[in-house]
């Protein structure tokens, strides 16, 4: 997961690096929702809506990563219920990728076929 701290720094880096955000000093947060999938299949509150300036969200790299058998794709949403489909407004998340979110007050939900399913992430 050393990494992916590092990814995350520099993700949220380039969140903040316009200047009249980078002057106000924001600090990430946690989300609001859970990182651990609790059942596979269902979406889950990864923030609740409110006022933030963005969110990354990161799918780790490996199976080990992610806490599961298997490395697996995870699909978040920005305007709904997350869904695991392509014909949907649910955005997939390959296995070591990551999902940049720019401002909004709505909340976002993530889903992925396996429960205990591991993601990692952070909220401004």
């Amino acid at each position: 997961m050393k990494h992916f701290a590092a990814l995350l720094a520099a993700l949220l880096a380039a969140l903040i690096a316009t200047p009249a955000m980078a002057q106000k000093n924001y600090q990430p947060v946690a989300p609001s929702g859970s990182l651990t999938l609790g059942a596979g299949g269902t979406a889950q509150l990864f923030q609740a809506a409110g006022s933030f300036l963005g969110c990354v969200v990161v799918n780790p790299t490996t199976a080990t990563e992610q806490g599961i058998s298997t490395a697996e794709v995870i699909w978040v949403n920005v305007v709904g219920t997350a869904v695991q489909s392509a014909g949907s407004t649910s955005i997939p998340v390959e296995a070591g990728s990551s999902l940049s979110i720019g401002p909004t007050s709505k909340a976002i939900s993530w889903i992925a076929a396996t429960t205990g399913h591991l993601i990692a992430g952070y909220c401004q």
